[in-house]
């Protein structure tokens, strides 16, 4: 038995719903889970394009020794490796264990030991003491990865040794005399113990070429007792050292010296001026805040300089003036260290320059015109890479955004923008051209106001498509354009449309939410529906005060237009660096302005929900109320997938949380523009009135008796995707005071 009509209708009309549903929830779970996914930081550091395939790979698997682009050209040496500088990075790899595979030529050996040629090896062995008997005739000891605490005096004078490796041990003092007689000593490793001094006869061995030293807690070196003319190699990193009325005696044959991680507070004109040999000093993650102009004067063959992570103000513009062979380097993670080119005039011979961990408000192609041959640079931001187009690598090589290559380096992320955009342009310039096409209600208030949001709506699609010609007219160049294009008029145009956009668009959601709760929730306090002059005055006034907030940075700050420019989106969300050029009038439009519209719209349109509930039949919701509260849960949830990333990132920002990189991109395709692409489904594809119009253009085709003819009418799965199409005018609701479905 065939069921009634009524209810053949009902069960279309949910299925209706239902395939309009599916693809609303899918596509916002899809948005929360990329939301939640980018902003734990699984890729802290950005992207990392493959060049052959255009693959995007995570940022900490560039350089990590496996190859993940299709050609591997992510381990490729040329860009993976800083090949000037010193061997700092060696220096962990020498202190470990070294044993090779010569055969023994000792007769005998500690049983906890091993040999190889002539040297013992007992590492790693949880020994208290030196094991016994050691053979006379051994070049070498190693005593690493022990629990040795002391030494006895004279226990290596029986031996003539080359190699003494007592690393990664316990030893808090060791006896001033027992190195006196090993005058052939020439590696001594006292890594990783707990010496708060370097034994006296230590200081005058002849042949010592490396010592040592590090993760220890000297505190005093004596230098006025170093006689030590083979030293080639000194590593005193991570003590407690401040050198302090102290300066390095003439050591004639010292290249590599190493202080890091120390106490060191100044470095006065005569701490260094002995050692003319020095090709490497690396003196960072001290606390030097000061450096005379001429200590590094007669350091004239210095290669490798690191500075890095003290606490420099300025360094003078002749403090390098005789370093001719400097080729790199490193002074980064000096937070208020002042740069200007004049500075760099005095090394323009360096090779690589390391900047990370710095902050340069001052930056420009200019700044580094006297680095002609520069090949590597580190910087903080990728978007510092833009200024010195010239220089073959720079790191970081992404902003999870845009590489060096690309406005839009990743594939996806490309692919996802023209994607949106297509979609608003198309979705709102339909509605546009319906309703201006519509000569019957064109001036009806509800038409004005949606033509407004569909307007706005449309710049947002406009606004992604010209990021999108912008990133196809700069393939592969990019990095020779950005600053251009970040600086040009018409990334500040483009800036000025998404913002005047998104401010008319969440702004007349809001009158729209404001003006049916008057009208249905307060039905007896003599509020009016808004005429048509009264909505065109409304709608201007929203556009006016849009467009004076997108203005207003721009006459602010006119001399520089960095307020749009401060990424190659040209939207100042200012999450990626939130305290950039008015990062406060940018909080106060995202976190103030469009924060309170977002929770205005949830409340007035709960007001609405409940007010609609109290006027029904206390009965279960037929299916027009189900259609309404499915609309409206849309509505309230789309604006929340839009606003509330946006404002809770962007506190966080401010709050200094780490925010990975890739979130900026996703936020300005995908998150930002989910009002402008849904909006014309949820307020004119899907509400009654328009399927009752659509549905009037069919009725010729109906019997006489005024039902649907099911042959005639046929609408393609598009139109009933989307509610376009009701078959049958929807029964007439429940009265309640001045609102019908339609005004939902």
């Amino acid at each position: 038995e065939r069921s009634p009509p009524s209810t053949r209708w009902e069960d279309m009309r949910c299925s209706r719903g239902i395939i309009v549903a599916v693809p609303l929830v899918t596509a916002l779970v899809i948005l929360s889970v990329i939301t939640f996914i980018l902003s734990t930081g699984d890729c802290p550091e950005g992207n990392f394009t493959c060049k052959g395939s255009k693959t995007c790979i995570l940022q900490r698997s560039f350089c990590d020794g496996q190859k993940d682009c299709p050609q591997g050209e992510d381990e490729d040496l040329m860009y993976c490796y800083d090949f000037y500088g010193s061997f700092w990075p060696m220096v962990d790899t020498i202190e470990g264990v070294q044993i090779s595979n010569e055969t023994c030529e000792l007769d005998l050996v500690p049983e906890v030991c091993q040999c190889t040629g002539f040297v013992v090896v007992c590492a790693n062995s949880s020994l208290s003491q030196v094991p016994s008997p050691i053979p006379p005739n051994a070049k070498g000891i190693t005593l690493d990865y022990n629990r040795i605490s002391s030494l006895e005096d004279g226990i290596f004078d029986g031996y003539s040794l080359y190699l003494l490796h007592l690393a990664f041990n316990e030893l808090t003092d060791i006896p001033d005399g027992i190195f006196e007689r090993q005058t052939n000593l020439r590696k001594l490793y006292l890594a990783h113990n707990k010496l708060t001094s370097l034994p006296t006869s230590l200081l005058t061995l002849p042949n010592i070429e490396w010592l040592f030293a590090d993760k220890n807690n000297l505190t005093h070196l004596s230098l006025e007792m170093w006689d030590l003319p083979s030293l080639m190699w000194l590593v005193l990193s991570e003590n407690a050292l401040t050198l302090t009325n102290e300066s390095f005696p003439v050591l004639p044959s010292l290249e590599m010296m190493y202080l890091d991680s120390n106490a060191i507070t100044r470095i006065e004109a005569t701490t260094f001026s002995n050692l003319n040999m020095l090709h490497d000093l690396s003196i960072a993650r001290n606390e030097i805040y000061y450096i005379n102009e001429v200590a590094f004067r007669n350091l004239t063959k210095l290669k490798d300089l690191n500075l890095k992570y003290n606490s420099l103000f300025t360094l003078g513009d002749r403090l390098f003036v005789n370093q001719v062979y400097l080729e790199k380097l490193s002074i980064g993670g000096n937070s208020e260290l002042q740069l200007s080119r004049s500075f760099f005039k005095s090394v323009s011979n360096l090779k690589s320059l390391d900047l990370e961990a710095m902050e340069i408000p001052n930056i420009n192609q200019g700044l580094f015109g006297d680095l002609q041959d520069l090949d590597v640079i580190y910087f903080k931001r990728f978007k510092y890479c833009m200024s010195v187009p010239r220089v073959p690598k720079c790191s970081p090589s992404s902003d999870g955004t845009s590489t060096s290559e690309d406005l839009l380096g990743n594939g996806l992320l490309r692919t996802t923008l023209w994607l949106v955009s297509c979609f608003t342009v198309f979705t709102n310039g339909m509605v546009v051209w319906r309703r201006l096409s519509s000569s019957s209600n064109s001036l009806s208030p509800l038409n004005i106001i949606i033509t407004n949001l569909a307007c706005a709506d449309l710049l947002m699609g406009v606004y992604l498509m010209s990021l999108g010609a912008e990133d196809l007219a700069t393939r592969g160049v990019f990095r020779q354009e950005a600053t251009e294009w970040r600086s040009s008029v018409f990334c500040t145009v483009l800036g000025v449309i998404a913002m005047v956009s998104s401010e008319v668009s969440v702004l007349i959601l809001l009158l729209i939410s404001a003006e049916r709760f008057m009208l249905i929730s307060a039905p007896l306090s003599g509020f009016q529906s808004l005429k048509p002059k009264a909505a065109l005055m409304t709608s201007a006034t929203v556009w006016v005060f849009s467009i004076i907030i997108a203005v207003l940075p721009v006459v602010e700050w006119r001399h520089s237009m960095r307020f749009y420019g401060t990424n190659s989106f040209c939207f100042p969300l200012h999450i990626d660096e939130p305290y950039l050029v008015g990062w406060q009038y940018s909080a106060i439009v995202f976190i103030g302005i469009n924060s309170i519209s977002l929770i205005g719209i949830t409340l007035l349109y709960i007001g609405v929900f409940i007010s609609i509930l109290k006027t029904r039949n206390a009965t279960t919701l037929n299916v027009n109320d189900s259609e309404f509260a499915m609309r409206f849960f849309f509505i309230v949830l789309t604006n929340a997938c839009c606003w509330v990333p946006i404002v809770f990132l962007k506190i966080l920002a401010l709050l200094d949380f780490s925010i990975s990189k890739d979130v900026y991109g996703w936020l300005g395709v995908f998150v930002l523009p989910v009002n402008s692409a849904v909006n014309p489904i949820l307020y004119t594809f899907t509400t009654p009135r328009y399927r009752n119009n659509n549905h009037t253009t069919s009725r010729s085709q109906s019997h006489p008796d005024g039902l649907p003819n099911h042959d005639a009418v046929k609408p393609s799965i598009w139109f009933r995707a989307l509610g376009m199409i009701q078959l049958r005018p929807s029964p007439r609701p429940i009265p309640t005071p001045r609102t019908t479905e339609e005004q939902i």
